[in-house]
């Protein structure tokens, strides 16, 4: 199982694990190859939708998913930002991905299809790749089209110092038309410089994906 790799990591690097998620793939074979320990466990765990994060001696891995459903951490408006600039594209952008996978150990067909609900029409994502359950494959699925998804539309600023800011926050956008709404923080630095104390993000819009009958 996925938590049983990441607690055989943890443990060998001599840090605390936090599993928080009930999403726990079955994988019987996980290799390793020239990566280091925690760049396995980050690429392993992206594989199947989770992240994970790094602070005080532990690793907490937890789904994309659960932290865009947190409530935001802070609303920002124009008055209350310095800079920002925001960024869309239609390149290898989905309406949906669909994900079959027939088990011949389990002779059984694993199928799934996620949509992008903000979207009317649009390409679909076809994908095989091994599975071992249904759930497995709606969250599979779900990755795949929320890893292609995430850069339609990114948004990066700066505004005055803020330590309620970090990386895997969301933060609400007010009154920038099309672009408000409501945004994963990806990457968050904080410096003081001749402008004074400064938090600059970057980040993507919150996605809201459903798993099609």
């Amino acid at each position: 199982m996925l938590s049983k790799i990441c607690a055989d990591i943890a443990e060998a690097s001599g840090v605390e694990l936090f599993y928080k998620t009930d999403f726990d793939p079955e994988i019987k074979r996980a290799e390793q190859g020239e990566l280091s320990r925690l760049a396995f466990l980050e690429k392993l765990c992206k594989d199947y939708g989770l992240i994970v994060k790094f602070a005080d001696n532990q690793i907490i891995i937890v789904e994309e998913s659960a932290l865009e459903s947190a409530e935001s951490v802070e609303t920002f408006t124009p008055d209350k930002i310095k800079k920002i600039s925001f960024k869309s594209t239609l390149t290898e952008i989905y309406k949906a991905c669909e994900l079959n996978y027939n088990h011949g150990e389990h002779q059984e067909l694993y199928q799934a299809r996620v949509e992008d609900a903000t979207k009317a029409d649009g390409k679909t994502l076809k994908i095989n790749r091994r599975v071992n359950s249904q759930t497995e494959a709606e969250h599979l699925a779900a990755n795949e089209l929320r890893e292609k998804n995430k850069d339609e539309n990114k948004m990066s600023l700066t505004v005055r110092g803020n330590f309620n800011l970090s990386a895997g926050s969301v933060i609400s956008i007010e009154d920038f038309g099309a672009f408000s709404g409501r945004y994963l923080l990806e990457k968050v630095t904080h410096k003081v410089g001749s402008a004074g104390y400064e938090t600059s993000a970057t980040a993507h819009l919150c996605l809201d994906y459903q798993l099609s009958a």
